[in-house]
């Protein structure tokens, strides 16, 4: 008798395990990539490889105790030479925009201009056409080094922040904001000088702070966040040494103080 070669067996046909594999490994591939996405915007690094991902000035989530930000306040505040108690601003900011900002730029601004006026003890900040105390420049490639040479006698390339403080009140400042770079860094970057010109002087090396210097972020951290409504709390005056400040805050829990 004559073996049917035609016959169909219960194993599947090299076409049909083919199709399966392809699936598989797409479905592995998206899990992936999804995976990786969500490590980056956890880190923050979105905000160059994607610009603009997920700008947020203020973090809302609050942080369950006042150690960590009293530490960001201590290293980023009290550090600086010159400061022996508190300062910060006590009148209203008023922001004059020179040079050549994108739609987006302007965007970012008045994001942090919107989300620092919600915070209770703050004077407030506005863009006025004159009469300012505080001065951003969006430079070119062109007038950089120029206007760079007008504001400090440093050799850097990056944006920075210069201002005045008069018995513990800080009362003017010039930000000067670097030419190019993705939109996302570009905000960053922004809301990082702006938390210099309120009162968070120097950097520190926690990877998701906005006054981390080498690691651009989408908005404040849940500890900067904090230490900036503590910094600004009507209850803390300008000149009060950190210790009061610690003692301050010991006194009640992170939730008492925000609802108060």
């Amino acid at each position: 008798m004559k073996e049917n070669n035609n016959s169909e067996t219960g194993g599947s046909t090299p076409q049909k395990q083919t199709a399966a594999q392809t699936i598989k490994g797409i479905v592995i591939l998206v899990v992936v990539f999804a995976v990786i996405a969500v490590v980056l915007s956890q880190s923050g690094a979105f905000a160059i490889i994607n610009p603009g991902w997920g700008f947020k000035v203020l973090n809302e989530k609050s942080s369950e105790d006042f150690d960590e930000a009293l530490v960001f306040i201590y290293d980023t505040h009290f550090t600086k030479p010159s400061v022996s108690g508190v300062q910060k601003w006590a009148t209203p900011i008023k922001i004059k925009v020179e040079g050549n900002p994108s739609e987006k730029d302007l965007n970012a601004l008045n994001e942090i201009i919107a989300a620092f006026n919600t915070v209770d003890g703050f004077p407030g900040m506005q863009i006025v056409n004159s009469g300012e105390n505080v001065k951003i420049i969006f430079t070119t490639n062109e007038n950089y080094e120029q206007i760079r040479n007008m504001y400090t006698g440093d050799s850097f390339d990056k944006s920075f922040c210069d201002f005045n403080v008069r018995n513990g009140e800080i009362y003017q400042a010039n930000i000067i904001m670097e030419p190019g770079g993705p939109q996302g860094y570009r905000n960053s970057v922004q809301l990082h000088e702006f938390s210099h010109m309120i009162g968070f002087y120097n950097h520190v090396d926690g990877k998701t702070s906005i006054m981390n210097y080498n690691n651009p972020v989408s908005g404040m951290s849940k500890t900067d966040t904090l230490a900036f409504k503590m910094l600004y709390n009507p209850e803390i005056p300008i000149g009060m040494p950190y210790f009061r400040m610690v003692d301050y805050y010991d006194s009640m829990t992170v939730d008492e103080f925000l609802n108060q």
